[in-house]
């Protein structure tokens, strides 16, 4: 990666602009005895890109959608969007391009609105009282069109105020998960600062959480 002013020509005056750009190529898994290597796809750049957001809690709502950009490959590029503004776009590099610079491997690119992607969420004091926190972890099978950000985000609607911390960490692509989709595990933090959460208000939220992904998103719990 690499960050940096970048200028060019507006309608008056030179405009500045700092930039973040991504570049991934190579393998995602090297050769080992107990499976072939797997090279780095759109998903994996895009994965990345989507923990960035979460990691910077970016101050608005995200989401990607398909873009036609001549340095990039057709159906494999799109655009960043937060609260609906471009911020930026990202894509494996046009096979044209990438011959023309000799490279003999896919390479994915993005770039990125440093501005935009650094603007951050406030975090928000919540007094956590005396009672302990319930942890829940669900696996979901969902299509790669939708978003990590925006299944949280239905994740946070749907549990309400119980929901002290929700955070995607395992994704997984491969045997048993249809192409074109991919299985997360999601964990929920919960807790009531008033009381202990009985195990059947648990379940009755997490039924909600998952019908919610089920009707948004088509996403089914993973066996």
């Amino acid at each position: 990666f690499e960050t940096g002013h970048c200028f060019r020509q507006g309608q008056e005056a030179f405009e500045e602009a700092w930039r973040l750009g991504l570049l991934m190529t190579g393998d995602v898994r090297p050769e080992h005895f107990s499976g072939k290597p797997r090279p780095i796809d759109y998903f994996d750049l895009k994965g990345e890109v989507e923990h960035l957001l979460d990691f910077n809690a970016v101050d608005g709502e995200t989401s990607f959608e398909r873009a036609d950009l001549p340095w990039l490959h057709p159906g494999q590029a799109a655009r960043l969007l937060i609260d609906g503004v471009p911020a930026g776009w990202l894509g494996q590099l046009h096979p044209a391009l990438a011959g023309e610079l000799e490279l003999d491997q896919p390479v994915f690119v993005a770039e990125f609105d440093g501005r935009s992607i650094s603007a951050r969420r406030l975090p928000e004091h919540r007094d956590s009282g005396r009672f302990p926190a319930v942890r829940r972890d669900i696996a979901i099978v969902v299509s790669d069109e939708h978003p990590a950000a925006s299944l949280i985000e239905s994740v946070r609607q749907s549990a309400g105020g119980l929901l002290e911390n929700c955070v995607v960490f395992d994704k997984y692509r491969g045997e048993g998960i249809e192409s074109g989709f991919r299985s997360l595990a999601i964990g929920l933090i919960l807790r009531d600062v008033s009381r202990t959460l009985k195990d059947r208000e648990i379940d009755a939220l997490l039924e909600t959480v998952l019908a919610d992904l089920e009707s948004r998103f088509g996403a089914k719990l993973r066996g």
